[in-house]
């Protein structure tokens, strides 16, 4: 009788131990797409801050035009400086983004009047749920990036083009080319395999390209680690999405103009 009491409280303490642990995974998971979530806000008060100060949101990529976008450096350099980290960027404007004097990025700051300089990430520009490295040679790998509209190359449609979203290689828009309203145009959005933050074109920006996958979900363009996607809007708000979000839906977002009805 005794060594069956002994056989159940075991069976007890690790179904406990079972639930407990799976308790923490969940917090944690939790947790992280809330600070994730927070990123995005934090990207967006930096957009409306670049806004603010120029007029406009920036391009896709920083201007250069002797460069193919690809080369340019990344629309996150450009809000580099309007993040909380404040840092200056050093990196320079007229090499490509993987030239030696840029990659791997650097910034730099004062402190008790001795400038420090500093190698690596922005952890604004990364989610919390997936662990980053940071190579000694290379910029590291954000999970966000810029919504460029609807179409694979729609970072290089004209601001005319109904297909046309937030982001565009040369087109530039400010809050009144959003006809759309700002709290229904996605601005930032996650994804499980962007490029180097400091690189221009498609690591750091998408269009929805019919590729014949889904948007969102389980090998979808867009995804996340957290189950929901979490998106950043044209207003600075951070928003989560399940994967069941329609796809029509998903594409009146990606758009600054295109005169769709998103229902409630």
């Amino acid at each position: 009788m005794r060594r069956v009491n002994v056989v159940v409280i075991i069976a007890v303490v690790l179904i406990v131990a079972g639930l407990v642990v799976m308790g923490v995974y969940r917090v944690r998971d939790w947790a992280n797409a809330i600070k994730c979530q927070n990123n995005l806000h934090q990207i967006g008060i930096a957009l409306h801050s670049w806004h603010d100060a120029t007029g406009h949101f920036p391009r896709a990529t920083v201007s250069n035009p002797r460069l193919p976008p690809e080369k340019r450096l990344s629309w996150m350099v450009a809000i580099f400086p309007y993040t909380m980290s404040g840092y200056k960027s050093l990196l320079n404007e007229e090499k490509p983004w993987d030239d030696p004097e840029n990659n791997p990025p650097r910034r730099q700051f004062w402190h008790h009047r001795m400038q420090e300089e500093l190698y690596g990430d922005v952890e604004v520009f990364f989610c919390p749920a997936r662990s980053h490295t940071t190579s000694p040679d290379s910029a590291c790998t954000t999970d966000y990036v810029g919504i460029t509209g609807v179409g694979a190359d729609a970072a290089e449609f004209p601001l005319s083009d109904p297909r046309a979203g937030f982001f565009g290689y040369d087109r530039q828009i400010s809050m009144k080319d959003i006809k759309d309203g700002t709290a229904n145009t996605m601005a930032v959005t996650e994804v499980l395999d962007g490029g180097p933050w400091t690189a221009g074109g498609h690591p750091t920006v998408r269009g929805l390209a019919d590729d014949g996958r889904p948007y969102l979900g389980e090998g979808g363009q867009f995804a996340s680690l957290h189950g929901k996607i979490n998106v950043l809007f044209a207003d600075a708000s951070a928003r989560p999405f399940a994967a069941a979000l329609s796809p029509e839906v998903f594409e009146a977002m990606a758009t600054i103009a295109g005169g769709e009805r998103i229902g409630e």
